[in-house]
């Protein structure tokens, strides 16, 4: 089940160090590549977002719908909004902000934002279309992307990915069911 308090902290916590404030694709490129980096760790997402291959790189689809404003959200407006092209954050960052973050999953975002941070949007949507093998051209439109692919991509071998693939899968169907108790 997506982790939208988790979402919404892993960008401000990326928007925190670069000054507040960043275009919003770069935001997207930057989260997605952190839950793919997670998933290489661990074989987990960070967010549980479904991601989805569009023209310009692989996204975080439900974290795309409120970067964009589709989708209304407390959690997420209360540290993030977006003012045009930019993501920006919505205040001063307070210690438990962050709560949903670990220590291992702020690291993987430093690690991320060490490597890529520095990098344009253009530059990263160009960087995921060349890198990211689990990316596909959708045209106009957009396809989703499968755990499995992104194991594959990743380097495992399709037997271990197709593994992985299914443990991510029913640990986002467990997440669903424990929701759905509270």
């Amino acid at each position: 089940m997506f982790n939208e308090a988790k979402a919404a902290q892993m960008a401000a916590y990326l928007l925190s160090k670069s000054g507040g404030s960043m275009n919003y694709t770069k935001l997207m490129k930057l989260l997605y590549l952190t839950d793919r980096e997670s998933m290489r760790l661990t074989g987990a997402s960070m967010t549980n977002d479904q991601p989805y291959s569009l023209k310009h790189g692989p996204v975080l689809s439900l974290t795309l719908d409120l970067l964009r404003g589709k989708l209304k959200s407390q959690r997420w407006s209360g540290l993030v909004r977006t003012e045009g092209y930019d993501a920006k954050l919505a205040r001063t960052m307070q210690e438990d902000d962050l709560d949903e973050l670990s220590p291992f999953g702020m690291k993987i975002l430093d690690e991320v934002y060490a490597r890529f941070g520095g990098m344009g949007w253009d530059a990263l949507c160009r960087w995921t279309h060349d890198n990211c093998a689990e990316w596909k051209d959708p045209g106009s439109s957009r396809i989703p992307i499968a755990p499995g692919d992104v194991f594959e991509a990743l380097g495992w071998a399709p037997e271990q990915a197709q593994q992985l693939a299914l443990q991510y899968d029913e640990q986002r169907e467990l997440d669903r069911t424990l929701a759905n108790l509270n």
